[in-house]
């Protein structure tokens, strides 16, 4: 695949905010962050990575399907492969947007890491789910409540649809969690520009209405890859829990060319410490 021409040492200097060359490009402000958060400086806001795992976090090399002995030595991933349970957060001169709330266990660092850059929960203005699996959408509530009081909801419509009224215990577990939003709850279509010019973009696969979305030169991309030393390299590994691994396959080629091609920087809730890939050189 013309994707797997993405060198690994390239991937690893992209991924790496001590690497010098990408200092000017993934502009770090804010140094005083906790280890969990990072920021990243843009044309009229600022990127937040929230990492929602107090531990480091290695995705084990059988997880995926189609990894060999060869991969795992090539690729030097037998001990695991760094990863991550984020969320993140966009902040213009006036509205907050947040993009999944992790886990929302007793464990959860999204909280008093969205404190330690100076906003509250009743800050939010809206948040996007990427797909309605827990570490996505945990956090949305407390003792059956919703956290985020002022916050839009936003699924997309294939997603909601999937979930919400399943018979299935994960499915009751999105419906409790999204409930509590209904009067500030908004479905749409992929393809769709909501509010704040974030475009709705189809990356079906993982879930049957995962979403990514985009402002400016910002994708995120949600489950694209659970295993970013892994995915990028050789695509046609899926985790298992993606539920419709061709269709995953396909959604991760199209981000990763899309993300190359148009320089931006790409975004994912599993991407090891930091959770970008930056595109833009």
């Amino acid at each position: 695949m013309a994707i797997a021409a993405l060198c690994l040492s390239t991937l690893l200097s992209l991924c790496s905010c001590k690497n010098n060359s990408n200092k000017k490009n993934q502009k770090m402000i804010e140094p005083e962050l906790p280890a969990n958060v990072r920021a990243y400086a843009n044309e009229g806001f600022t990127l937040y990575w929230i990492g929602d795992n107090a531990e480091p976090r290695k995705n084990p090399a059988s997880l995926f399907s189609n990894v060999n002995d060869e991969i795992i030595e090539e690729l030097n991933i037998a001990d695991g492969i760094p990863a991550s349970m984020s969320a993140f957060l966009i902040k213009t001169s006036d509205k907050e947007y947040l993009f999944d709330t992790g886990m929302g266990n007793e464990n959860s660092l999204l909280l008093p890491s969205l404190e330690s850059i100076g906003v509250a929960a009743e800050d939010i203005d809206a948040i996007f789910i990427t797909h309605l699996h827990g570490d996505h959408f945990g956090g949305l509530t407390k003792d059956g409540n919703s956290v985020f009081t002022n916050a839009k909801l936003y699924i997309s419509h294939d997603e909601y649809d999937a979930w919400i009224g399943s018979s299935s215990e994960k499915g009751a577990n999105a419906k409790a969690a999204v409930d509590p939003y209904s009067e500030r709850l908004v479905l749409f279509n992929f393809g769709d520009e909501l509010e704040g010019g974030i475009k709705a973009i189809n990356s079906v696969g993982h879930t049957a209405g995962h979403t990514s979305y985009r402002k400016g030169n910002v994708l995120i991309a949600g489950d694209i890859m659970h295993g970013v030393a892994l995915q990028t390299v050789h695509p046609e590994c899926c985790a298992s829990f993606d539920m419709d691994m061709e269709k995953s396959v396909a959604a991760r080629i199209s981000t990763l060319k899309t993300a190359e091609s148009e320089k931006l920087i790409l975004c994912g809730m599993h991407f090891p410490v930091g959770g970008i890939i930056d595109f833009r050189k």
